[in-house]
């Protein structure tokens, strides 16, 4: 992923696009989980992993 494919997806979070977000999920989600998992055990990694795009979904006008 891109400068331009983080600026379309960007974009199309905020016109509420679920395919960028999806797009947003795949490419992000096992990289934050390995990095959230360095921490704490896998399944508390999940759940704040799962926090984190959630949060994202319900505050994407803000982006």
């Amino acid at each position: 992923m891109d400068i331009t494919s983080d600026h379309t997806i960007l974009n199309g979070l905020q016109q509420n696009n679920k395919e960028a977000f999806n797009s947003l999920f795949r490419y992000y989600y096992p990289r934050l989980l390995a990095y959230v998992s360095s921490f704490m055990e896998d399944s508390v990694a999940e759940d704040i992993t799962q926090d984190v795009f959630l949060y994202v979904w319900e505050n994407r006008k803000k982006l």
